[in-house]
């Protein structure tokens, strides 16, 4: 779930959202909010470039490197 543009802006996520663990192997549909502290929301925005580097066992650097977009 995207944590921009922020709530306190005066927008609302989507109410659906599926929220993996940080393995990818178990997942929670969350409560229809949008906004469920339990899921994405409760992390901070974060500006960390590695966790946007793996997703579902696609490594994007590798793919990148080796041109296999």
């Amino acid at each position: 779930m995207p944590h921009l543009p922020f709530e306190d802006w005066g927008f609302h996520h989507e109410p659906l959202e599926i929220f993996y663990n940080e393995r990818n192997t178990n997942f929670d549909t969350c409560n229809g909010s949008g906004e469920d502290p339990s899921c994405s929301d409760q992390y901070a925005l974060g500006a960390n470039v590695l966790d946007h580097l793996d997703y579902l066992d696609f490594d994007f650097t590798a793919n990148y490197i080796l041109c296999k977009l």
